[in-house]
């Protein structure tokens, strides 16, 4: 009985040291660089209540809570410029949870924590591309090809997240290469809405090759 006794006591040790393993490992906010091409503009930020949260001029550093069911918004105006309005995007957390919770027994507790406080993660910086009056928009499509290969990572997961950091690094100064060739005679600013699907993949030796479509706005003048 005294045993039966002393191993619940454990069992309840281990679980509170795990119990949100993911908001202690990254913590409940996150800061974000706020960014604009061009820089010096003015930005709000308010909440899914539309309220104000945060204002100032580009580039500035935010705090921004990683709860589930928070939402942000942003509002970026310079003069000579479209005004921009969007949702701050970011990327659900919910494998990691159930990875560390899993690894570190967390169970119920711990993932309820961890779903609630630490649902998602933003990128580090945000940069926001102003469309000037009178410049032209026109949409360019291509593919693109990644060699899982080359990306580092010894699990399938691993290679997962590499894969969308080099989509998300890679894809701007490619489709900027392809429209430089396509459009010649176009002055081209910036690329802007950049958006991949996954449409085909090369199985092969290691861990084979992955088709994206790629396409994105392209942002030009005559």
């Amino acid at each position: 009985m005294r045993k039966i006794i002393y191993l619940m006591i454990i069992g309840i040790v281990l679980t509170s040291l795990s119990t949100g393993c993911m908001t202690i490992l990254k913590g409940t906010t996150q800061q974000v660089e706020i960014r604009s091409t061009p820089t010096g503009a003015d930005f709000i930020i308010t909440d899914g209540y539309n309220s104000q949260i945060f204002r100032a001029i580009t580039p500035s550093t935010v705090t921004l809570s990683k709860e589930r069911g928070e939402i942000y918004f942003i509002n970026i105006e310079k003069e000579g410029y479209e005004e921009l309005t969007e949702q701050i995007e970011y990327t659900s957390n919910f494998r990691d949870i159930l990875f560390l919770n899993s690894l570190f027994l967390g169970g119920p507790i711990g993932y309820f924590i961890d779903s609630k406080y630490s649902a998602k993660t933003y990128q580090d910086q945000m940069n926001y591309i102003l469309i000037a009056h009178g410049s032209l928009i026109t949409q360019i499509t291509t593919t693109f090809e990644i060699n899982r290969d080359i990306l580092p990572g010894k699990n399938i997961r691993q290679k997962d997240k590499a894969e969308q950091i080099y989509l998300r690094e890679r894809s701007v100064p490619y489709l900027m290469n392809m429209a430089a060739q396509r459009y010649p005679d176009f002055n081209i600013i910036n690329i802007k809405d950049i958006k991949w699907k996954l449409v085909n993949t090369i199985s092969g030796r290691g861990w084979g090759t992955n088709v994206y479509e790629l396409s994105g706005n392209i942002i030009y003048t005559d």
